[in-house]
């Protein structure tokens, strides 16, 4: 405490005069004394000493000083010492009086000894100060260093672990100043460039990347992002000259808002990966360029086949159109079907290198399923009722007819599916049959079974039959023939579609092949509105022996409201007959439609014994029968008959002739087998309504060809060698009709059309008086995925690829027939 009062010596003054002075001195400076004696008893004090007593009741004089001020207690010789002057003094400090922290109280005690003038005697000066502030910003002090030293140690280990951090990367890093001098570098920037750190710091980055644009400029001070470029490629240079390609990504950063700014480099070596990717890049080029040598020689074979196919194909049809002898027609047909079979493989094979090669794409397309279906079993219907099978579809009114998808591609599977079912089958029938499966608001999953009553597969068998080229058995595949594609192009196409597929089937009991296949729903505009029908509330009597084909037509008879009753047997058939002949007129069945062939007896005699029975003679009868089976027709009409289907049976045509039905009350005797537009008893020979047809074709035998179908169907037509040709000779005449070619001389098909489209305009039409232009069907060899679409960009009107058959000809004129004569085109 001396220190504090340096500028007097207390011993030289006189007691009382040193106890006036050392009040007025204590006072300003927050310090109470107390006197005590020899035996610790306070003898005088200040008045504030009891604030920063431990006791201050106990402060007083005459009491023992240790009382109020207990930190004496054990002191009592040090206090000894100091009275009797053998020490200078005793210092007591911070010594806390109070608990409470948000009220702390710090006290210093000082204690030094004076003589007594009175008394030989010395006695004790105790001076007692209020240290609190000093103490709190002591312990302020000390826990800020304490943070300080806690902070500092977090910051090396924090720097060690980012050292650490980018002493492991492989990418390398370097910081430069704004001239582009080095001033950082990682380790694995000496491992890239092969210097050592002293070669590159203070050397500028051009050293190791010759090329200015590595240096950015330095950014505005308002410039937010600090990204100055990203991942930008650069040739770098290591110490022994070698090139290597970096890419560097770029930052810019400063220690201080009044620094300037440096720029962080991370650099990755790409070198191997670009060149993979050139390599990648030239197999990518030699891939495509062989690709389309493929495409290009795929398609030429394609072209080149079915131009002598159109000719075999279509002269032995023709042929087998004349008298021969059965000699003859055993050779012709020989051929037929040889060429027939030459050209499913070639197809097979086209189909899978298609494939292959990624040509084939997803199409989407409105269409109705029961009018697809009907479209795929009468296709193949000829060749079922050959081997005496009944070939039907089943689908369930659950099941929403107006879809969105590929059709074509579903046409092929079903096609597929179905020939196989027909080729191992040798009695019974194929039918295909659709369930639903999933539906939500505009989607739908349907599941498809192609089951048939053949020869069916044994277990071993049934993994590798959708694998290419695989067959079964030896001896299978020499009685049935057949390449082992068609199953592999099924599975990739119903693949391809989002779709799975599979087969179940035992050995002696045929076999089931399914599919699932999604598809979206047409919007409500597109679906067509369901209107009255005008068979509702009419009751029909169907006699068939075959259940699914009793479904079919249950399901189409239903759709239109019809009461149906189904008889499997002719002589259930008659018990309902004679059930509904009770009473005199009183005719119970509106219709009869009856199978050829039935239970017991065939389908005409039955119906002849109807036609017999007075109570029964006025109904209509319509017989159901194959396509092999002509010789009914005429017989059946000779009996009464109204009329006679050919399975499987249309849903429009059986509409059509149920209608005339029963609201004829006397049938009439409809024309045949003439070729017929129109449904019902109302019909209208072709020749009435004749289209004028002009064929540009460049083949010699092609045309002779065409010329032979079109005479076989009714039509003439005239005949051009080249597109010029075709343009000519529209001039000079109207046609209503042009089968284009597309590789021709002189000017191809395709720039013909494209010429048509530009003169044959709106305007010129209404300025000539012309009706129409002519409507632009391809009929062509060119018969790749991609080909029906080439002939609709460049604006033709439709497609039919060579070798061309009679009743595909026949469908696509009777089409364009009807369209045409319906309104007019433009």
């Amino acid at each position: 405490m001396f220190s504090a009062f340096p500028f007097f010596d207390p011993f030289s003054l006189k007691p009382i005069l040193m106890k006036r002075l050392l009040k007025k001195l204590l006072q300003p400076r927050h310090l109470e004394y107390l006197e005590v004696n020899e035996s610790l008893q306070i003898i005088d004090m200040s008045s504030g000493v009891k604030d920063l007593a431990d006791d201050p009741a106990e402060v007083k004089p005459g009491n023992d000083i240790r009382l109020g001020f207990p930190e004496f207690f054990g002191m009592e010789e040090i206090i000894q010492d100091v009275l009797e002057e053998k020490q200078d003094n005793l210092e007591l400090k911070g010594i806390a009086r109070c608990d409470d922290p948000q009220q702390p109280l710090y006290v210093d005690l000082y204690a030094i000894s004076y003589p007594d003038d009175d008394l030989p005697v010395n006695r004790l000066i105790i001076l007692v100060e209020d240290t609190t502030d000093r103490m709190i910003m002591a312990q302020k002090l000390v826990q800020q260093n304490n943070e300080t030293t806690l902070l500092y140690n977090e910051l090396k280990i924090a720097k060690n672990y980012i050292d650490r951090i980018i002493g492991s990367m492989t990418d390398a890093l370097l910081v430069t100043n704004k001239d582009g001098k080095i001033k950082t570098i990682n380790p694995a920037t000496n491992y890239l460039f092969k210097y050592t750190s002293a070669e590159l710091i203070n050397q500028s980055i051009l050293l190791i990347i010759p090329n200015d644009a590595i240096i950015p400029k330095v950014p505005r001070q308002e410039q937010n992002d600090r990204k100055i470029f990203e991942d930008r490629e650069f040739m770098g240079q290591t110490k022994e000259g070698k090139e290597i390609i970096i890419s560097f990504s770029c930052s810019w950063i400063k220690k201080t808002t009044h620094d300037l700014p440096e720029f962080v480099y991370i650099g990755r070596d790409i070198t191997a990966r670009k060149q993979a990717e050139q390599a990648l890049e030239y197999a990518k080029r030699e891939a495509e360029f062989a690709a389309k040598i493929k495409s290009n020689f795929l398609a030429n074979m394609s072209h080149e086949i079915r131009t002598p196919m159109n000719a075999i194909l279509g002269m032995t049809e023709l042929l087998l159109m004349t008298p021969l002898t059965p000699e003859q027609i055993d050779f012709a047909t020989t051929i037929n079907q040889s060429s027939e079979s030459l050209l499913g493989l070639i197809n097979e094979i086209l189909d899978l290198a298609k494939l292959e090669a990624g040509q084939m794409k997803l199409e989407k397309a409105n269409f109705n399923l029961s009018i697809f279906l009907e479209k795929v079993v009468d296709t193949l219907s000829a060749t079922a009722h050959k081997k005496n099978i009944e070939i039907t579809f089943l689908i369930p009114n659950n099941v929403p007819n107006n879809i969105q998808g590929d059709c074509k591609k579903l046409e092929h599977i079903l096609t597929n599916l179905v020939s196989n079912g027909i080729k191992f089958t040798q009695k019974g029938e194929v039918y295909i049959q659709v369930e639903l499966l999933e539906e939500t608001e505009d989607n739908l999953v349907l599941y498809f079974i192609v089951s048939d009553t053949g020869i069916g597969i044994n277990s071993t068998d049934m993994g590798k039959i959708f694998k290419p080229f695989s067959q079964l058995d030896g001896s299978t595949t020499r009685q049935y023939g057949g390449t082992g594609l068609g199953l592999a192009i099924c599975k990739q196409l119903v693949t391809m579609m989002g779709g799975k597929i599979g087969v179940n089937s035992q050995v002696g009991e045929g076999s089931d092949f399914w599919l699932t296949l999604p598809f979206a729903k047409q919007s409500y505009s597109q679906v067509p509105v369901k209107i009255a029908s005008p068979l509702k509330d009419y009751h029909v009597l169907t006699i068939d022996d075959n259940i699914n084909h009793c479904y079919m037509i249950r399901n189409y008879l239903s759709d239109w409201e019809v009461k149906v009753t189904e008889a499997n047997t002719a002589e259930e058939a008659w018990n309902f007959l004679q059930k509904s002949s009770h009473q005199p007129g009183d005719k119970v069945y509106d219709l009869i439609l009856i199978d050829a062939e039935i239970s017991g007896v065939d389908g005409v005699t039955f119906g002849k014994t109807i036609k017999e029975n007075p109570r029964l003679a006025s109904i209509p009868l319509i017989l159901m029968r194959s396509s092999q089976q002509q010789e009914l027709a005429r017989q059946c009409l000779d009996l009464g008959f109204f009329a006679d289907l050919v399975k499987p049976v249309k849903a429009a045509r059986l509409f059509d002739l149920a209608i005339a039905a029963v609201k004829t009350p006397v049938p009439k005797e409809i024309d045949s087998p003439e070729v017929l537009i129109s449904t019902g008893l109302q019909t209208e020979k072709v020749e009435d309504r004749r289209l004028k047809i002009l064929l540009a074709e460049d083949n010699v035998v092609n045309q002779k060809v065409a010329l032979k179908l079109l005479e076989n169907l009714g039509y003439t037509a005239d005949v051009v060698t080249n597109g010029a040709e075709a343009i000519q000779r529209l001039e000079q005449m109207s046609y209503d009709v042009v089968l284009m070619d597309c590789q021709m001389p002189v000017l191809d098909g395709y720039q013909a059309t494209q010429e048509i489209r530009r003169r044959w305009t709106a305007d010129r039409l209404e300025a000539t008086q012309i009706i129409r232009r002519p409507v632009v069907i391809a009929m062509t060899a060119n018969a790749m995925s991609h080909d029906e679409q080439l002939c609709l960009d460049a604006g033709m009107d439709d497609y039919i690829s060579k070798p061309v058959r009679l009743e595909q000809l026949r469908a696509i004129l009777t089409h364009w027939t009807e369209k045409l004569f319906e309104q007019s085109f433009s």
